[in-house]
């Protein structure tokens, strides 16, 4: 599996790109966001799923910043959430509501992109981990460290 790309999704877009130049030209400079940063895109590809193969796709935000005590005390008296709760989407695939691009060849190349809403993300590390297993064997995983300032 690549390494997740971070991109920009432009005003008014609801999907991004699947295929690797385009969505190249859609990458971030910096893996550093702006507090207030609404969304972003998440692209990456795949090896060795061929394109009817059932898999199942995941991505998981797992911010890093150690909580304030402040933090850590509304969580522990049940009055907030810990900031640092893992956020997880996943889905099995195929799926008509998730767009793939695939090439076939020896090597299955499987290209994918996703808009996520990062708008209840604090300031803070964050780690992004995209994993993909066939069902029931382990799964393949990459990550991609960003933060929010």
């Amino acid at each position: 599996m690549s390494d997740p790309v971070l991109l920009l999704v432009p005003g008014g877009t609801r999907e991004l790109p699947d295929d690797a130049d385009a969505a190249m030209d859609l990458r971030l400079g910096s893996t550093t966001l702006a507090v207030g940063t609404s969304k972003i895109g998440v692209y990456w590809e795949t090896y060795g799923f061929a394109e009817w193969e059932p898999v199942e796709v995941s991505l998981r935000v797992q911010r890093r910043t150690p909580p304030s005590l402040m933090q850590r005390a509304g969580a522990a008296a049940g009055i907030t959430q810990d900031p640092n709760t893992p956020v997880t989407l996943s889905w099995k695939e195929p799926d008509p509501g998730h767009r793939t691009r695939a090439m076939g060849g020896a090597v299955p190349v499987q290209m994918r992109s996703i808009i996520l809403d990062i708008t209840t993300l604090r300031d803070g590390a964050y780690v992004l981990e995209v994993s993909v297993a066939r069902p029931g064997q382990a799964a393949v995983r990459s990550q991609r460290e960003f933060v929010i300032r």
